[in-house]
């Protein structure tokens, strides 16, 4: 989720209105109208973006931002937006550039250091990305997802206690915290603690019972512990909600 301007309000409360009830379709057709006649107004233009990357238009929104940019160079909320949408087009020299910017500007702002820390997650500099979620973790204490995300940066550096500490400590923030439940469960099962896991899971699944990946990770616990009839109900279930996902289908006819 981008980070919002509370400025907004003051100028455009009705499309921030519609933006934060998710009512995505309506706030970028008001924004489209809006920028229309206010065409260089920088607040709705970063609003504009944000819409455009809740919606997953990436490249709409990296137009958008660098606009607003191009008006005002000194918010440094522009530049981590700008970087979010970068990072989602996997153009992440150009996203490490932009979250500098925004760190140049606001060195306090925990959102940009934990921008900061994925996109060395994406290159595979896990000592980086650890110490990146740290320092966002020293200006909020209250970040679950950098706690979540350097837990998924310390798996994949092999210290799988320093992961499941993270992985608690997110869980303490956030308990209904459902993609931390389902990487804390494939910790456990890795660990060979498979009621800890599938306990993991179940709560996964009580949240969100259409969750592909705490399903996926169910029926592969399954197999593992040699409970094929259950586990090909997960694949089952798994090629309605994907039918086009090869991989669902595969895992059904191994079981």
């Amino acid at each position: 989720m981008p980070y919002t301007n509370t400025n907004f309000q003051a100028s455009h409360p009705e499309l921030l209105d519609l933006f934060k009830r998710g009512r995505l379709k309506e706030a970028s057709k008001l924004a489209t109208e809006l920028r229309q006649t206010d065409a260089e107004n920088v607040d709705l233009l970063e609003l504009s973006g944000n819409i455009y990357l809740a919606q997953k238009l990436y490249e709409e929104a990296v137009e958008t931002y660098q606009t607003a940019i191009d008006l005002d160079r000194t918010k440094a909320t522009l530049f981590l937006n700008y970087g979010v949408a970068l990072e989602r087009l996997e153009r992440l020299t150009d996203a490490h550039a932009a979250v500098d910017s925004c760190l140049l500007l606001n060195n306090s702002l925990a959102d940009a250091h934990f921008n900061k820390g994925i996109l060395y997650h994406h290159e595979s500099k896990f000592l980086q990305a650890v110490a990146a979620f740290d320092r966002a973790i020293q200006l909020d204490s209250t970040h679950s997802e950098a706690f979540h995300q350097k837990g998924i940066s310390l798996h994949s550096m092999g210290d799988h206690l320093g992961a499941k500490h993270a992985f608690e400590e997110a869980l303490k923030i956030k308990p209904g915290h459902v993609p931390c439940l389902v990487n804390s469960s494939a910790l456990l099962a890795y660990q060979g603690k498979h009621t800890e896991a599938f306990a993991q899971l179940k709560l996964a699944l009580e949240i969100d019972p259409s969750n592909v990946a705490a399903i996926e990770k169910l029926g592969n616990l399954l197999v593992t512990t040699k409970d094929y009839e259950s586990a090909s109900k997960c694949f089952l279930a798994l090629t309605r909600l994907e039918p086009g996902n090869a991989v669902h289908w595969i895992n059904l006819s191994k079981v």
